[in-house]
């Protein structure tokens, strides 16, 4: 039967697929729980010889691999995510699982958060794909949902998040047309929540769930706390750009304290690919290190400066530029390793004569090694 089936699908796909739209994919699903997904439109033939499926003469798995294969036009799909250039990104047979967390008074909004990944908490969706997150007003619950998402702003909140390696790395909160389908009956514990919606960058999100919500005391968690490795970070002002910079090694040395510069403890940072050299940071170890979250912008005692291109500061009680934000938090691991995370806006308090004045870029240091 298992080899019948693999014979009638060869045949299928071994015709000419021109007129099919792009949209459709075969999707052969194998034993161990993977999958290989592949356009319908680049596939000329498709042959099954010697116990092995072949597309185009390319060997795709053993038949003994192969669990079953399907034909799916990704358009039909209740669960689609549609790039700015009409690509399909995403294409998904169901919404997985649907968390809310129910408006605690009269008047607040209900929220709700999912993704490609059954979840039965915020913290998981970002192990998927994508993460939508929804505010939806009492009005619009009472309403039925929302007919024109352009029009009617106030009533909704509507993210998507793109994950990557549990990280969200990008995020559209612009919402410029589309609509919003809403019902909820509370004896059947059946909640209806269909969304279609178009972003300002001209990404389109459809969903449909039909099914019983997941009750969470919050979806906060939709974006996980931002893990980093060995390297600089930059963000630029408005918070929709960053980049990573490699930190490739960190040196130490120290120094005699004087009445000027009572700092005998000075990090040098090794940066790939930045035009600035000598990236240091200056502390008195006994005040910072071990010491839990420093706060740079009310820490007293003269006690770092941070010199990294144009991020250069002081405490603010050093009479030189002092942040307006920043943490610091310096922890000695032993052996000679340290790790070290500094994270600070280029906004300050410049004793000058200008006020308060900056690029506004946020950078983000991040080291955990061995430091010469």
């Amino acid at each position: 039967m298992f080899k019948k089936y693999i014979f009638a699908a060869a045949a299928l796909f071994m015709v000419s697929s021109a007129a099919l739209a792009d949209t459709n994919k075969m999707i052969v699903n194998k034993t161990d729980g993977s999958s290989v997904t592949f356009d319908v439109s680049d596939i000329t033939a498709g042959t099954v010889s010697s116990g092995e499926l072949k597309l185009d003469g390319q060997k795709v798995a053993d038949l003994s691999e192969v669990a079953d294969i399907r034909f799916i036009d990704q358009s039909t799909l209740p669960f689609t995510i549609t790039n700015p250039k009409g690509e399909i990104t995403g294409a998904y047979e169901s919404v997985p699982s649907m968390l809310r967390v129910v408006g605690a008074a009269a008047g607040d909004p209900s929220q709700f958060a999912y993704g490609t990944v059954e979840a039965n908490a915020a913290s998981e969706l970002s192990m998927g794909d994508y993460g939508i997150y929804l505010s939806l007003a009492p009005t619009a619950m009472k309403d039925g949902g929302i007919k024109d998402l352009s029009a009617d702003q106030g009533s909704y909140i509507l993210k998507l998040y793109t994950y990557s390696d549990g990280q969200a790395v990008d995020s559209l909160t612009s919402v410029s047309a589309g609509a919003i389908e809403y019902s909820w009956n509370a004896t059947r514990k059946r909640l209806v929540l269909n969304v279609n919606a178009t972003f300002s960058d001209g990404t389109v999100l459809k969903s449909e769930f039909t099914g019983a919500p997941v009750d969470v005391a919050s979806v906060a968690e939709i974006v996980p706390a931002k893990t980093y490795g060995n390297e600089f970070v930059i963000v630029d002002a408005a918070g929709t750009s960053s980049r990573s910079i490699a930190l490739t090694g960190v040196s130490k040395k120290t120094r005699t304290a004087t009445a000027s510069n009572p700092r005998t403890l000075t990090f040098t940072f090794d940066v790939d690919d930045w035009n600035y050299d000598g990236s240091t940071l200056e502390i008195i170890p006994e005040d910072i290190i071990d010491k839990g979250d420093i706060d740079m912008a009310t820490v007293t005692g003269n006690c770092y400066y941070l010199r990294a291109s144009s991020f250069q500061f002081y405490t603010v009680d050093a009479g030189r530029q002092s942040p307006l934000d920043g943490v610091m938090n310096i922890k000695d691991l032993g052996d000679g390793n340290y790790e070290i995370f500094l994270q600070v806006t280029n906004y300050y308090n410049n004793p000058f004569g200008s006020g308060q004045t900056g690029s506004r870029e946020n950078l983000t240091i991040h080291w955990k090694g061995q430091v010469k």
